[in-house]
């Protein structure tokens, strides 16, 4: 508004200079006229505001002095003639039921034709009015500086800490608090003093002068001046006789319910801390990514109970690795992540190398010893990315990568590995019509004789060369056929191939050699299962030893049903043998019930057999046990002539391996072997 008989220029340079002398008051320009009338000529803003008027045109001052605010103009006005000084005055007006108190600023000018009052209101919070505030408000309050030290406090707070007065105030906040919300409550700070407004905390631990841990809401209420916070008041309130379901929401929100250790949505939060840290600090971090090898088959062979105290095992060794620096989370099922603070690529890789080396001793289940391995993928923070999802994302692309190449190692991820999560679904409806594409095809690898030297018996081992995904390798094809129920067609279809081979083996006189099937835990426990198997022997007329059916020891968790479907095989002559013996339901007792020729020990115990005096002790034992029982055993995953030499030492029987071929096609068989 410019009601004013001064020029734009007097009027301008006028609110000018007020402006800067009170930038935060109600301001207020009055005016003299030639009749001695005082006009109301400006307001700023926060005036209008206050009263809730326009001022769209000039007012007279008396009025509104009168009405509006309780008072009469000549208290503010200087006479005509007198030295003119700034000064102040208080007045208390009166807005509906609320009482508001103001410092007044006065200052006039009579150097113009006519006088001119410049009036500045400063709301007032009396430090009695400030104090009783504080001391009745029946909820602690404690008000700091930007420092973080305490400088005021009610009686509420004194009686909460236990403290007397004069001892609180002499404190820092932060060595009130519970080491675990520190951070918490340094953030809230962090975000007022950014912010310049409340900022709430639903939970807070605090501790008392006899160490006692409180809980509660914590508010923070920001004192402003000038535009910068001065001081933080925090209002707390004691919800400890809330907290006890709270508390058990808070844990079953955070932790994981067998094991206990922190949750995945514990991770996202806990990620969201350490990322504002690292950023702030210029830290590096790193996610791992930790997957138990074969689980769903010793799961499904011990059983879930015994499998939920298999991982509570797991839990208890991989958490003797965890620090301040190193935290666990379980992100489902046989899946746990390790966040590691400030640690950089040879931290992480060392650290990688301490988890796979807990698995190396086998886990002790009742009377059960169990052995399993872990398979782990790594990303750094920020390098490979700066959001959890995307970090989570490449973690479990680089785990991937590494189950497909071998299990018990580790690597880190990098742009080039495949990622298989978003490639599930499509290729599984490949998967599906790989058989009538031509897509599958069986590679063989030979199982040489120790002794002799010569290899009468091979392994079939399942390929899929698909055009959009090239060579996909079994440990990523065979779990989309197991879940997806693919598994029954595609082995039936193995089956069928093995016998076709076997029949045209025999034509040409090769009547002395054994091919070994894999046969699945579904297959297995099908019904017809082993009048399918008399079936295929029928069809082509196969002598009956020259097929081995390959068991996996998840296979028999039901004894009535095994055994009734080996002395059914055995019956027709077919040889029966245990594949990766040792990883699952290590338990003896089977292998005394049920009618088995062969044991193959799995590539884990071989594969460090010459340096790692356990994995050597194990293989001999299964050996001897074998040999006892009458059994006979293959070692799987040969690569070194140490292997064979330590092999033939305790007379394993035979091998397959690297070291004697990788599998290879139907024709290098046929030329390699029967020419």
């Amino acid at each position: 508004m410019y009601n004013s008989s001064l020029s734009p220029q007097q009027f301008l340079d006028f609110i000018q200079k007020f402006s800067r002398l009170y930038p935060e008051s109600m301001t207020m320009l009055i005016e003299q006229d030639s009749n001695n009338q005082y006009w109301i000529t400006y307001v700023n803003e926060s005036f209008k505001t206050f009263f809730e008027h326009t001022f769209e045109h000039k007012v007279l001052a008396s009025s509104f002095f009168t009405l509006q605010m309780g008072t009469n103009l000549e208290d503010f006005l200087l006479q005509k003639g007198e030295v003119i000084e700034p000064y102040n005055k208080q007045i208390t007006i009166r807005k509906k039921t609320i009482l508001h108190t103001f410092n007044v600023g006065v200052i006039a000018d009579t150097t113009t034709q006519h006088k001119v009052i410049y009036l500045s209101f400063t709301k007032v919070i009396s430090n009695e009015m400030y104090c009783s505030l504080m001391d009745h408000n029946l909820d602690p309050v404690i008000t700091i500086n930007q420092s973080g030290q305490i400088i005021n406090s009610n009686r509420a707070a004194t009686s909460i800490f236990g403290y007397k007065q004069d001892a609180l105030i002499k404190l820092p906040y932060l060595e009130l608090v519970s080491k675990r919300d520190k951070l918490k409550l340094l953030k809230l700070i962090e975000q007022t003093l950014e912010q310049k407004q409340p900022i709430e905390l639903n939970e807070c631990s605090i501790k008392n002068v006899e160490g006692r841990t409180i809980v509660v809401y914590v508010k923070s209420i920001p004192i402003i001046d000038n535009n910068e916070v001065k001081e933080i008041q925090l209002i707390l309130r004691d919800i400890s006789r809330h907290s006890e379901s709270g508390k058990t929401v808070f844990y079953l929100s955070y932790h994981d319910q067998l094991t206990g250790i922190w949750n995945k949505h514990a991770l996202q939060e806990h990620f969201k801390e350490e990322e504002r840290i690292a950023k702030c600090r210029g830290n590096q971090m790193a996610i791992i990514l930790l997957d138990l090898d074969r689980f769903k088959k010793i799961n499904d062979s011990i059983g879930f109970n015994k499998g939920d105290e298999l991982l509570k095992k797991v839990v208890q060794r991989l958490s003797t690795l965890s620090d301040a620096n190193s935290q666990i989370y379980r992100q489902n099922g046989d899946d746990f992540i390790f966040l590691l603070q400030q640690s950089d690529v040879n931290n992480t890789e060392n650290f990688a190398e301490k988890v796979l080396a807990l698995f190396k001793k086998p886990f002790c289940i009742d009377e059960l010893e169990l052995n399993i391995s872990g398979s782990i993928g790594g990303v750094m923070y920020p390098s490979d990315g700066v959001e959890f999802d995307v970090l989570l994302k490449k973690a479990d692309q680089a785990l991937r990568y590494v189950k497909e190449r071998g299990p018990s190692t580790f690597r880190f991820y990098h742009s080039k590995m495949l990622d298989t999560s978003n490639n599930g679904a499509v290729m599984e409806s490949h998967l599906r019509r790989a058989i009538e594409k031509n897509e599958l095809s069986i590679h063989y690898q030979p199982q040489v004789d120790l002794d002799t030297g010569k290899i009468n018996s091979f392994e079939a081992l399942l390929r899929w060369n698909n055009p959009k995904f090239g060579l996909v390798p079994p440990s990523v094809f065979i779990p989309i056929a197991e879940d997806s129920g693919l598994i029954l067609e595609i082995g039936d279809w193995v089956l069928n191939q093995v016998c076709i081979q076997l029949k045209e083996w025999q034509i040409k006189g090769f009547i002395d050699v054994r091919i070994a099937v894999n046969i699945s835990s579904k297959q297995f426990k099908q019904e017809a299962f082993a009048n399918a198997i008399r079936k295929y022997i029928y069809k082509y007329e196969l002598n009956p030893q020259s097929l081995e059916l390959e068991i996996t020891e998840s296979s028999m968790t039901n004894i009535h049903e095994t055994l009734t479907i080996l002395e059914e095989l055995k019956k027709m002559g077919v040889i029966i043998s245990i594949d990766d013996f040792g990883t699952g339901y290590s338990s003896l007792s089977y292998l005394k019930r049920y009618p088995i020729d062969i044991i193959k020990i799995d590539q884990s115990f071989i594969k460090e057999i010459e340096q790692d005096e356990k994995d050597e002790a194990i293989a001999k034992t299964i050996i001897h046990l074998a040999h006892s029982l009458g059994m006979k055993v293959i070692a799987e995953g040969v690569e070194k002539k140490d292997h064979v030499e330590i092999l033939k030492e305790v007379n394993c029987e035979k091998a397959q391996g690297y070291y004697f071929s990788r599998p290879v096609p139907i024709e290098s068989i046929t030329e390699m072997y029967f020419c």
